[in-house]
Formats: structure tokens, sequence, C-alpha cells
């Protein structure tokens, strides 16, 4: 099925005949029917009936219903030969974990954008195995992810850090930000790395039934206002959350280790957009206080 068999048959429609329709599109009316019978072979039923001469354009019950999904594929099909044409050297494709995507890189996005104008940004937010398989089969230029893991044909480097901190509910009484004082069935609980998994396997027992298992952080706002409520996050996290809830943040003891974030990309493959992105990071980053880069 291609863009020119459905325009075939949408021209037919509008003009009502196949020989206007030859007119309309400057070719010449076998084209035109070799067309529409080809669209037909390929959807298996007929979309006009054929007169004497195949000339009038009397539609059956089929080709009326299919009128819809000729319209939808005739835009499905030119967007996809806009891919087809896209510049590569004018877009970046890039990959964030979530509590990055929403939390830091926003700022990031805007100031590359102002910098590199008419680039377009392809952005997308997986959790780190997804990161890995996206860059490593060429699907996106770079990613940030929070776990380190050995996967072909992709490099990972590390590029920033920041401490994990305890967040509570404003009202939440905390005796000691230890996490032998803290009640697990009060947790909100989010995996945020390899290392973190294993520091909360240590400090809890795996029986234990937190208040709430997410997987991102858009919720989190909301499930830190229940009573007695806490999350182990990072500082970022919990400087965003403390913009439109009342909470209170606390420096841990002997709390998970500083969360790494690392980029990913392909190893020898120089992609000028994507130093240009990371130079762009840094400098947003860098004015973190509670951020240390790496690199």
């Amino acid at each position: 099925m291609t863009i020119s068999e459905i325009t075939a048959f949408l021209a037919v429609i509008e003009c009502g005949s196949f020989s206007k329709a030859a007119e309309m599109l400057f070719i010449t009316q076998p084209a035109l029917s070799r067309r529409i019978q080809s669209l037909e072979n390929e959807i298996g039923y007929r979309l006009f009936e054929r007169n004497k001469g195949f000339r009038n354009a009397n539609i059956t019950v089929q080709g009326s219903a299919f009128i819809n999904i000729a319209e939808k594929m005739r835009e499905l099909l030119s967007e996809t030969e806009k891919i087809r044409t896209m510049d590569s050297s004018k877009s970046l494709r890039i990959n964030c974990i979530g509590s990055v995507n929403s939390v830091i890189m926003p700022p990031v996005y805007k100031k590359f954008i102002e910098k590199n104008q008419g680039v377009r940004l392809s952005i997308s937010a997986q959790h780190s195995d997804r990161g890995y398989e996206y860059v490593s089969k060429d699907w996106t230029d770079i990613g940030f992810i929070a776990t380190d893991m050995y996967f072909k044909n992709v490099e990972t480097r590390p590029f920033y850090k920041e401490k994990m901190v305890l967040l509570t509910n404003h009202n939440t009484s905390v005796k000691s930000a230890h996490p032998s004082c803290l009640n697990p069935q009060k947790e909100i609980l989010y995996m945020w790395s390899s290392e973190y998994t294993m520091w909360h396997t240590y400090w809890f027992k795996t029986t234990d039934k937190p208040i709430a298992r997410i997987d991102g952080i858009m919720v989190l706002d909301s499930l830190i206002s229940t009573e007695g409520a806490w999350a182990v996050v990072p500082l970022s996290v919990a400087e965003k959350v403390s913009e439109s809830s009342n909470v209170s943040i606390y420096e841990m003891d002997d709390g998970p280790s500083d969360r790494i974030i690392y980029y990913i990309v392909r190893p020898g493959k120089r992609n000028k957009l994507a130093d240009d992105f990371l130079d762009s990071a840094r400098d947003v980053i860098s004015k973190k206080p509670y951020i240390t880069l790496l690199s």
C-alpha cells in the first residue's frame, strides 16, 4: 500500500469519476486504474463496481467503509515520508530515566534548544536497561541512566552524583534519620538503582510491605502527604517535591551511597550535537550546589 495508491482512491472519491481524477493527478486513466487495482489486490476487496469502460466511480459498500481508513492512511504515510527525508545531522535523540528527565533535564533542554536553533530534539523516558538497548541498537544518540551495566556496543561514563536523603511529610515525627528508626509500612518505595536496591535489602526485610511501590516520581508529591509517610530519594527529587508539598528533608545516617547518573553512547561514534548537549547539561547542573559533576 503506497501513498500514490491511497491518493488515487481518494481522488476518485473527490472527483466522482476516474477520468476527472486522472486529470487532477496529471496521470493517464489506465495508470489511475492500475493504482486502484493494486490497492484492491492488497486489501482483498473491491472498492468500485466495474462498469463498462471503467469510467464511473460507483463505490462499493466496502469502498465507502474504506474512505475514513484511507484518509488516516494518507496522513500516516505522509508522516512516514517526512521521517525518511529528515536531516539526521539536525536532530538529536535523547533517552533518560524518568526522574532525570522530569527533574534535571527540563532547563537543559531549554538551554540546548536556545543555543541550537533549528535542531529537533526527540526525547524519551525509559528505565536504565531499556536505555542501554536504545543506544545499542542506535535508536537514540545519548542516554542517561542510573545503573552501570555491561552492554555490547555501549560505552558508559559517570556524569554526576547527588546525595540520597530522607523525605517525609512535614507533620511526620522523625526520631532519627537512620534506617533502623523508620517504619517500613509507611515507606513509599522506589528502587533508584542497583546500589540502592542492595542498601534497601540490607536494612529492610523483603517481607516488609511499603505503603506504596512506585515506578515514577509523578505521584510522590501526593503520596508523601499521607500521615507518617516517608521515602528515600535523590536530593534533586526532594527539592522538586518541596516546591508543591509541605515536606521535611533530612540527611541520613547510614544512608545509601550517592546516586550516580551515567551517560551512555555508542563507542567510536562522534556526535557533535550530543557533545553540545552535554555542555549545556554541565552548565545547568554546575549551578546546583547539591550535585557534583563527574565528567
